[in-house]
Parts: C-alpha cells; sequence; structure tokens
C-alpha cells in the first residue's frame, strides 16, 4: 500500500522527467555531436574564450585519454541530460509551486522541447544547441536553472537557492559573457524584495552583490590564464563587439578624432576595406528591416574578417617578439582606443542601430523575423502585458495568482535586460535571445489559465 500511495504521489514527476530525457536523448543519438565554427577555440582553450566551458571539454577528455573524439561525444551527452533536467525542473516547479493542474505540467514542459526543435528545424540549424559543442550546449539550461531558482528566491527568500542563482551566475558568466544578464536580473531581484524597507539598503545590497559576483568571476578567469598561460589576466577580445559597433557607424573622417598613432593608423585601414565591401551603415538601405538585416548581415564580415583580421597581422608584424598573449593584449589595446576616441561622436547613430537592434530582439525572443511573425510578435506581447496587467489587479484574489504574476514579471525583466544588453554590443539573432522563448510562453501559459480559471 505504501509502494501505491508513493508511486501515485510521485508518478507525474516520474512521467515528466522520462518525456524530457527521452525527448533529449533521442536527438542526441539522432544528430551526435555537431562541431560548429567556433568549436576548434573552446576544444583548444583559446585565449579569447571565457574559461568554463573549455574547462568542462577538458575535463571530459582528461577522463577519456586516447580514445579519439570520445569524449566529446560524453560531453554532448551531460547537455543533453542537463537539457532535459533544466526543461524538468522549471516545469515541476512553477507546477507544485503555483499549484497548477498536472495536465497543465505537459503544455509547460513542452515549451523548453518546442525551442529546441525550433533550433533545428525552424533555424536550419540541423541540430540543437544541446548537441553542438558551443557554450549555448549549457548556458541554455543554466539559464532556466537559473530563472527557476530566482523564482524561489524571491518567493521564499531561501539562502540555498539564493546561493544557487549565485553559483549559476558564476558558472554562467565564466561560460559567455551574455550571461551577465543573469548578474543583473538577480540584483533586479534583490533590489525589489529590500526595496520597501529602505531605497539606500536595497541600492547597496544589490550593487554589492553585483560586484561580487563579477570579482569572483574575474578572479576565476584569471587564475585560469595564469595556471594555463602563466599570465595572471582576463580572456582577450572582449571589447571587440563594441569596437564593431564603431566600425559600423563611423564615417572616415572620425579618424582624425584618434590621438594614438597605432589605433589611427588601423582604424583607416580597417574602415577603408569595410567600405570598400560595403559593410558599413551608410551603405544600408534606408527602413528599419533593411537596416537591421544590413547591420546583422555585416558585423561578422567587419569583425572577424576585417577588424580582427587585419588587427592581428599589424600586432604580428610590430610586436613578433613577444608572445601570443601579449600580442593580443595590444589588440585589445588598439582597439579600446578606437572607441574610446569615437564613441561620443556617434552616440546618435549609435543609438539608431542600439533601436532597430532592440525590435529585432523582441521579435526573436519569441519568433522568427519574417513580415508575419513580426506583426504577430506585437501581438504576442501585447496579449502578454494585458494578461499581467489584468492578474495584477487579481492577485489578492489567491496566492496562486500572485505567485504567477512574480513569474511573469521576472520573465519580463529577463527579456528586457537581455534585450537591452545584446542589442547594446551586438546584432540579436535568435542565438542570442532564445533564452527566453520557452520561459515567455510558459508564463503567458501560466497567465492564460488564471484567467480562465480564478
Amino acid at each position: 500500500m505504501k509502494v501505491q500511495k508513493y508511486l501515485k504521489e510521485h508518478i507525474y514527476t516520474y512521467v515528466i522527467v522520462l518525456v524530457s530525457i527521452i525527448f533529449y536523448g533521442y536527438f542526441f543519438f539522432l544528430d551526435g555531436v555537431v562541431i560548429a565554427a567556433d568549436s576548434e577555440t573552446y576544444i583548444g582553450m583559446d585565449y579569447a574564450r571565457e574559461p568554463f566551458y573549455s574547462l568542462y571539454l577538458a575535463f571530459f577528455r582528461m577522463l577519456f585519454p586516447d580514445k579519439g573524439d570520445l569524449y566529446l561525444e560524453v560531453a554532448v551527452l551531460v547537455q543533453s541530460l542537463l537539457a532535459a533536467l533544466a526543461a524538468f525542473s522549471i516545469t515541476d516547479f512553477v507546477i507544485k509551486e503555483c499549484k497548477l493542474p498536472k495536465w497543465l505540467g505537459g503544455c509547460i514542459l513542452l515549451m523548453p522541447l518546442a525551442s529546441s526543435l525550433l533550433c533545428r528545424f525552424a533555424a536550419k540549424r540541423m541540430a540543437m544547441y544541446s548537441n553542438n559543442i558551443l557554450t549555448e550546449g549549457i548556458t541554455i539550461s543554466l539559464y532556466l536553472f537559473f530563472i527557476r531558482f530566482c523564482f524561489e528566491y524571491y518567493l521564499h527568500h531561501s539562502k540555498q537557492s539564493f546561493l544557487m542563482c549565485v553559483l549559476l551566475c558564476v558558472i554562467g558568466i565564466s561560460t559567455r559573457k551574455q550571461m551577465v544578464v543573469m548578474a543583473i536580473v538577480l540584483m533586479l531581484v534583490e533590489i525589489a524584495l529590500t526595496i520597501r524597507r529602505s531605497v539606500y539598503k536595497a541600492l547597496l545590497r544589490g550593487g554589492m552583490l553585483m560586484i561580487g559576483i563579477v570579482l569572483i568571476v574575474s578572479l576565476f578567469d584569471c587564475t585560469y590564464n595564469y595556471i594555463l598561460r602563466g599570465e595572471f589576466a582576463k580572456h582577450s577580445q572582449d571589447n571587440r563587439f563594441v569596437a564593431t559597433m564603431i566600425f559600423y557607424t563611423a564615417e572616415r573622417e572620425y579618424g582624425e578624432l584618434i590621438e594614438d598613432e597605432e589605433a589611427r593608423n588601423l582604424f583607416y585601414k580597417v574602415y577603408d576595406e569595410c567600405e570598400e565591401q560595403g559593410f558599413l551603415m551608410h551603405s544600408s538601405k534606408k527602413g528599419w528591416n533593411n537596416e537591421a538585416t544590413h547591420f546583422a548581415d555585416n558585423y561578422d564580415f567587419i569583425q572577424l574578417d576585417t577588424m580582427q583580421k587585419l588587427s592581428l597581422e599589424y600586432v604580428d608584424k610590430v610586436y613578433s617578439s613577444y608572445n601570443r598573449e601579449y600580442r593580443e593584449q595590444q589588440v585589445d589595446r588598439i582597439q579600446s582606443e578606437i572607441t574610446h576616441s569615437l564613441i561620443i561622436i556617434e552616440l546618435p547613430r549609435l543609438l539608431h542601430v542600439f533601436y532597430n537592434n532592440l525590435l529585432v530582439g523582441f521579435v526573436t525572443t519569441v519568433a522568427k523575423r519574417t513580415e508575419i511573425l513580426n506583426i504577430y510578435s506585437v501581438f504576442a506581447y501585447t496579449g502578454y502585458l494585458a494578461l499581467l496587467f489584468v492578474l495584477s489587479k487579481r492577485k489578492k484574489e489567491s496566492e496562486r495568482i500572485k505567485k504567477v504574476v512574480v513569474f511573469s514579471t521576472l520573465v519580463l525583466v529577463s527579456i528586457l535586460v537581455n534585450v537591452f544588453l545584446v542589442s547594446a554590443v551586438i546584432f540579436c539573432q535568435t542565438r542570442y535571445t532564445i533564452y527566453n522563448m520557452a520561459l515567455f510562453y510558459i508564463a503567458a501559459i501560466m497567465m492564460l489559465y488564471c484567467c480562465k480559471t480564478q
């Protein structure tokens, strides 16, 4: 009888975790390991990469020495299991915490699974991120875990959930710099929890939390490079993203504002090649869609094929007697000089690109950017905000509605922070905005249910 009672109480949990594992397990065996353009930089522990994912791969390489690419298969298997557990965890927690019916759990579980399928089929990647040797192989799952523990921390002020959030922030940022979004969201949650008692205390606690996370990440990064390379320094090329936007929005005469001779000469060299190829902003056709497409299409050409290539060629020639790490540091110094010299004069143009990116980012968070789905996105956000507004007015009616409002607000804040951050430094392709896609629809489903049943 005890066994039957136990199974009856927990059969739902076992079913959803099994469905999730079978789903990601199937695609693991179907697609196997996918090597992308950036994969070798993580495998080779490149100086420009954050430490955690390279260490993650190195751990499995250490476990399976002299076994060829077996370690990559094991790494992808773990990524697939992590994706399955993340999808299960967010589903199981919101269903139990908000006391939602079990049948709704199936709909909620479908959202992370469906967003993974969209990557494979709609985006035509031919594989889900969990199968790729890329940071997204683990960061998308880490982000789902993070939002789940953030939600728990806000509701219960639990030290364990807070520590999990901090740990996930450190791992996430040490895997992919975009995951600083996690630290910003956690900071805002901390401020929201404290602000009613004292605005000063809230801002102080939030600021100290952010500083603490950044310091831990920096120390991890520097220690990793010291052990691996003998250099107590952070990884290189963090400033290349803003530098790319500076080149995209520049005019040639802006070079006169760069006082550093090395930086000025390199600016002209990079600019002239980009101008000749039609990569720069003034070569774009007018209109939001044309401008956003032109920027996205040419971003990598400016950064990787031109700016980074010519920068490395220059420092390899001028600083040939120094080691590779030093030469990359010189690239960072020169690009920083260009950025700091021109960012003020280019601010209006940068804001225009930022605005275009924002619109793209909001679309790609919930759908693919096409003429029809752009219109759908407007209705999707309008519906989401309308549901949130209605339930916010009714949150005193039940504990369930209150918790659903908290979760939906957390997701909305997460979307805003991510889209704003990505828009400021790069273009908003789905790869950078997918972190909130499943969460958006999970929150929408929960709000719809509450509106219809309460």
